[in-house]
């Protein structure tokens, strides 16, 4: 709580009618982490003819980076 200096010096000759609100958005450090993905590879098990089958690799959430929404989010905040 923050009382205002008047009313420190003398508490009796005022009355408390409400109060008012000062929010502000705070963050605390986000730990930074590797994500995996893991795509399974296989081969044929009687046809070696056929190449390996792997599934297409996921899109990134950001053309052309390793960074997701949150950490890009975070690094323009702090900028």
């Amino acid at each position: 709580m923050i009382v205002p200096g008047e009313v420190l010096a003398s508490p009796q000759d005022w009355e408390k009618i409400g109060e008012k609100h000062h929010d502000e958005l705070d963050v605390i450090r986000a730990e930074i982490f590797w994500r995996r993905k893991v795509r399974e590879k296989y081969r044929h098990r009687v046809d070696r003819s056929l190449p390996p089958l792997i599934a297409p690799a996921p899109r990134p959430s950001i053309p052309g980076t390793l960074v997701p929404p949150a950490l890009a989010a975070q690094i323009i905040a702090d900028n």
